[in-house]
């Protein structure tokens, strides 16, 4: 049975999404090195039925992008904000707000040229960001109650049954 506390074991670290909401799970540690950013205060922690503990943590648009960049920054010193903002077009200013949420996500064409520089999905940033991709949406609007009908369906099927799809759907082309 599974259970929410704030007292976690030791665990180990991954990511899901669930209702359109990105989550990172972060390991809890007893240790304090330097480059560890976790956990952060008082987060909520899951417990699985074999007693794994995971920290839970609503990783925003802003808080993705910022931990994307200073993971790059780490091997390579170009990925300073102003550096970073420089490449995308847009002033240092904004993307550190954009990286704190003070602001709403960029346009469409930002987080495509961010998502490059970061080598992110732009899809996943898109989406993160509350967004659908320009080509997706004129997809979907040239047959929006099937688009619906299958997107409806796709939400109760398990992860490699939805891959399948894909899969063959690709395959076919």
């Amino acid at each position: 049975q599974t259970q929410w506390t704030q007292n976690p074991p030791l665990a180990t670290a991954c990511e899901f999404e669930s209702r359109s909401r990105h989550f990172i799970i972060s390991p809890h540690s007893t240790s304090r090195s330097s480059d560890q950013k976790f956990p952060p205060p008082r987060p909520w922690v899951f417990v699985d039925e074999f007693q794994n503990a995971y920290y839970v943590v609503h990783m925003t648009f802003g808080n993705h992008a910022r931990t994307a960049r200073e993971r790059r920054r780490i091997q390579n010193r170009a990925f300073s904000v102003r550096q970073v903002a420089q490449r995308i077009g847009v002033e240092p200013a904004y993307l550190s707000k954009i990286e704190r949420d003070q602001v709403s996500p960029p346009s469409e064409a930002t987080i495509r040229r961010l998502a490059e520089e970061l080598d992110e999905d732009p899809d996943a940033l898109l989406a993160m960001a509350g967004k659908v991709s320009s080509d997706l949406r004129d997809i979907i609007l040239r047959r929006p109650r099937l688009f619906a009908d299958m997107l409806r369906q796709l939400k109760e099927m398990p992860q490699h049954a939805i891959l399948r799809v894909v899969r063959e759907v690709r395959d076919r082309d």
